[in-house]
């Protein structure tokens, strides 16, 4: 009766995770383009093959989420907006994160100014 009543929860869950892991190489990729420029400096279009892949591979994610097919196959079911909203606000955290890292390793490895 215990498993009955956690399953749902279980398989939340797990689709959480996934979508959470989905969402964070989604922010990510911008940040990937460049280990010392800020991602606000790049444009995303210089590089549209990562754009298109980073856009499929979320499309995808919500294609075998929603649909009945990749339910099925998957074992998987919808995540909540509510849990969108939480999930969005988690993979946010990287980005920030990563530019102070940025900012850091680019004050530490300043060339020196010969003047």
């Amino acid at each position: 009766m215990i498993l009955i009543l956690t399953r749902p929860l279980a398989a939340t869950n797990s689709n959480a995770e996934t979508a959470l892991s989905v969402g964070l190489a989604n922010c990510q990729h911008r940040n990937c383009r460049s280990e010392t420029k800020s991602a606000l400096t790049l444009s995303p279009l210089r590089s549209p093959i990562l754009l298109a892949g980073t856009i499929t591979a979320f499309l995808v994610h919500l294609a075998a989420m929603y649909s009945p097919i990749g339910q099925a196959f998957l074992q998987s079911e919808p995540v909540a907006l509510k849990i969108w909203g939480i999930l969005l606000m988690l993979d946010l955290i990287i980005f920030p994160v990563m530019e102070l890292h940025k900012w850091t390793w680019s004050t530490r490895h300043r060339e020196p100014s010969y003047v």
